[in-house]
């Protein structure tokens, strides 16, 4: 048996974790202010606050936050119909939250410099804003799609923003294991888009190359997209996960992204996964 392998960080992949580390220290400062701000019966709504600066940097959001805060003592309600609105606002930031992060750049281009107003109508300012980064999403999902058809639907590389640790357990739920990821990237700040239905290979099969054995193109996995068209982001995953739960992987269990060994005609595309340790 050959050494796990593995890939070392590619310059592109360096000067992505070097952005995301740029602003760690300032968002976990953020973090803090926002704990203490807490009441001592936390409001539904508190913790979400804490997840969008771990998306984007917490300057970007400053004035949104104060905003949430000032939505969340204002109300003249009653003390249940107040903790049913805050019930609304979680759910409402949730979803923003989740859209963020499907977004590039996870719409810190969007928060920046904009301003925002309270009203009686907040709710629907959120909704506003929510629709806005949906759309940004839509139109991503669009430019990823054409750049994938300029090389014909088969990356040289693909998924190389997404990080993963594989472990030994296979996921039965696709839905659950989504959320997983999510929430995972959430817990270290890890920026970047995690778009599960942004396309990753136009192929309705591909070899993943085994990544323990010598003869990694002769004993490859094939795996199918569930449509019979394309693979998504998180159906890919999702896969993968399920097929390197078979192995063990030992130290090497983070997944960097796939890299195109092989595309001949008439055979599905091979590709070698990256794994760090």
């Amino acid at each position: 048996m050959t050494p796990m392998y593995f890939s070392n960080l590619t310059p592109e992949q360096c000067e992505f974790i070097s952005q995301r580390d740029m602003y760690f220290k300032d968002r976990i400062a953020a973090m803090k202010d926002i704990e203490s701000s807490f009441s001592s019966v936390p409001r539904p709504a508190d913790y979400m606050k804490g997840n969008l600066i771990k998306l984007v940097h917490p300057s970007c959001v400053t004035e949104l936050l104060k905003l949430i805060d000032k939505y969340s003592d204002t109300s003249e309600s009653t003390d249940s119909t107040r903790y049913f609105e805050q019930l609304e606002l979680q759910d409402a930031l949730d979803r923003m939250v989740r859209t963020m992060s499907k977004i590039d750049d996870n719409g810190e281009a969007y928060f920046t410099n904009r301003t925002f107003a309270f009203d009686a109508f907040f709710m629907n300012s959120l909704e506003v804003i929510v629709n806005d980064l949906e759309e940004i999403l839509r139109t991503e999902r669009m430019e990823a799609c054409f750049e994938l058809e300029k090389v014909g639907g088969i990356p040289k590389c693909a998924m190389r923003d997404v990080q993963w640790s594989f472990y030994e357990e296979k996921s039965l739920c696709r839905k659950r294991f989504d959320d997983e990821v999510f929430r995972s990237r959430l817990e270290i700040y890890l920026t970047g888009s995690w778009d599960t239905e942004r396309a990753a290979i136009l192929a309705p099969k591909i070899r993943i190359a085994n990544p323990i054995e010598s003869h990694r193109s002769e004993l490859a996995f094939e795996l199918n997209s569930d449509n019979g068209k394309w693979f998504t982001h998180g159906e890919l995953l999702f896969k993968l996960h399920n097929l390197m739960a078979d192995f063990s992987l030992g130290d090497h269990i983070y997944f960097e992204g796939l890299d195109l060994d092989e595309h001949n005609e008439g055979a599905p595309p091979l590709y070698s996964l990256f794994l760090g340790s």
